[in-house]
């Protein structure tokens, strides 16, 4: 059986890499009621003194809305 060209080049392995990680960080963070999105959302915010919404999106690249779903999030769980 032929192995999949991807399987062995390095972006492949980087996005699997990450895409653990990101479980790992989401199975961490559910007992706090948080997403890994949501936490780097909350580090960036407590790191800067003031952050606009728009900042937020730029420096984390997530795109507006799902930006807007993660802060009203936030907001409602206080």
């Amino acid at each position: 059986m032929e192995a999949s060209p991807t399987a062995g080049s390095l972006g492949h392995w980087v996005k699997m890499i990450n895409h653990d990680k990101t479980i790992k960080m989401n199975r961490l963070l559910k007992p706090f009621g948080l997403t890994e999105s949501a936490w780097y959302v909350l580090y960036h915010v407590n790191q800067a003194e003031r952050i606009s919404q728009k900042t937020l999106q730029e420096t984390l690249r997530i795109e507006s809305g799902s930006m807007a779903m993660i802060v009203d999030s936030l907001v409602r769980k206080g």
